[in-house]
């Protein structure tokens, strides 16, 4: 069949068609770098504003493109073919930049010089710190709100008629002030003229003097600079191990001697370094008594593990030293009605007191510790008494037993004197305690609780050290 001129016109139209639809599916994934080129892989924590094709930059030339983008385990995994000649260090950084303020992005990679480079497939974990312009947009945004808060609260301040009205009377004080000066310089005009004439004539005074003793001065500065000098021989001579002082920097074996004769000096001058004192102050409100005590503790710690623990306690208002005392007296009953189980002939009446004394009782205790536990020995209280103290959470809480006046002398039960009792730090000097006192006599034992404040006294120490005391 023969086709005619306008067919074969229409089938040479329809295959330019056809092939210039391929060709424009096939230009978008055209890449240089298929054929010639490298891939590498970029691991950033955000991209942000990249996109495919985007350019791959070192120094500001372009060296790839940007093939494709993904996100793998939190990351952005960016793939680009490096077109250009170029070897890619192992210790290099890419960042991702804009093309000033609102212009695209692009890769730009800062190489390093650890001579090993990446191979084709290579990967390169940019820094966490890459670029990103929409952080600094953010910060930007931010300022400018501090500058709207600021500008309001300004306005909120200044702003109305009180605000102008501030306004207004500051600059009245202003000019209030200025006239004020004004006033007292016209007034102290003369005065001021006498002040500067006074100082000319100091001037002028110190000139003559340092004129008259040109000489002398320039005596003493000369007698200065030969100071300088023989100084500077006595050092060069110590440095060099001559004379006494020389020898004694310089030889290893007489600054030791020194060094040992200065330890034992301290040793036997500096008593006061071998104790460590603490002073404690307490005060015990009694519950069922309604009374209280007060105590003054002195502590001092030669070592760790030892220590020496005196006190001063003031007694309750019905404790102290009890005594008894006895009146018996006879009364004879003759008048009428006498006899009868109502009025006796003869009878016989009793009287019992005890006083009580205010005196001052101390403590004087010998202690060892033991890890966290502590164990005392001595006088408590004025009689024979023993302790036990133990420490928990870093010494933050305390618990103690005490045990004295074995043979309840000084108690109304008869029995021995016990007290248990709990501290609590919750300052660095200051403490809380509660605990029962006196739970072996029923009829004298109560609740208490206080508190009391602790430090460590320098002074007392300092006192210390004065006194011969052995080790």
């Amino acid at each position: 069949m023969k086709l005619t001129a306008e067919t074969k016109v229409g089938i040479i139209v329809f295959l330019g068609i056809m092939i210039l639809t391929y060709m424009s599916f096939q230009v978008g994934e055209f890449r240089v770098s298929k054929k010639t080129g490298k891939s590498i892989n970029l691991i950033f924590d955000s991209v942000a504003g990249l996109s495919k094709d985007a350019s791959v930059q070192v120094a500001g030339v372009e060296i790839g493109k940007v093939y494709d983008i993904g996100l793998k385990e939190g990351k952005a995994h960016v793939n680009v073919r490096i077109y250009a000649d170029i070897d890619i260090d192992r210790k290099s950084k890419a960042y991702i930049r804009s093309a000033g303020l609102l212009g695209d992005k692009y890769i730009d990679i800062v190489l390093g010089n650890s001579g090993d480079y990446l191979g084709n497939g290579g990967t390169l974990v940019s820094p966490p710190e890459s670029e990103d312009i929409g952080k600094l947009v953010g910060k930007l945004s931010s300022i400018a709100d501090d500058f709207k808060e600021v500008s309001t609260a300004l306005k909120n301040t200044l702003g109305g008629a009180e605000g102008e009205e501030s306004i207004r009377r500051i600059l009245e004080n202003f000019r209030d002030l200025g006239i004020t000066l004004n006033r007292m310089v016209d007034r102290n005009e003369e005065r001021f003229t006498h002040i500067m004439k006074n100082i000319d004539e100091l001037s002028g005074h110190l000139n003559q003097t340092l004129g008259a003793h040109r000489e002398d001065i320039d005596q003493a500065l000369t007698n200065a600079r030969t100071a300088s000098t023989s100084l500077k021989n006595i050092f060069r001579k110590v440095d060099e191990g001559q004379g006494t002082m020389g020898r004694l920097i310089n030889e290893d074996d007489l600054s030791e001697n020194l060094n040992q004769a200065l330890v034992s000096a301290n040793d036997v001058l500096g008593v006061k370094k071998k104790y460590r004192t603490f002073v404690s102050l307490r005060n015990e409100a009694l519950v069922e008594a309604n009374d209280s005590k007060g105590y003054i503790s002195l502590q001092l710690l030669p070592r760790k593990d030892k220590f020496y623990l005196f006190e001063l306690v003031s007694p309750e208002g019905t404790k102290g030293d009890l005594t008894e005392t006895r009146t018996v007296s006879h009364i004879t009953n003759r008048g009428t009605g006498a006899g009868s189980d109502f009025f006796p002939v003869d009878v016989t009446q009793t009287v019992e007191k005890e006083k009580t004394s205010d005196r001052l009782m101390y403590t004087a205790m010998f202690g060892r510790r033991f890890g966290q536990t502590s164990l005392r020995l001595g006088l408590e209280e004025n009689t024979g008494g023993i302790g036990i103290d133990h420490t928990f959470f870093g010494k933050r809480v305390g618990l103690h037993f005490d045990l004295w006046d074995f043979e309840g002398e000084n108690s109304f039960g008869g029995s021995a004197h016990a007290k248990i009792r709990a501290d609590f730090n919750f300052l660095k000097y200051f403490y809380l305690h509660t605990g029962y006192d006196n739970f072996l006599n029923t009829e004298d034992s109560s609740l208490f609780y206080g508190a009391g404040i602790t430090f460590n006294d320098e002074d007392i120490k300092d006192l210390f050290s004065l006194l011969p005391v052995s080790r």
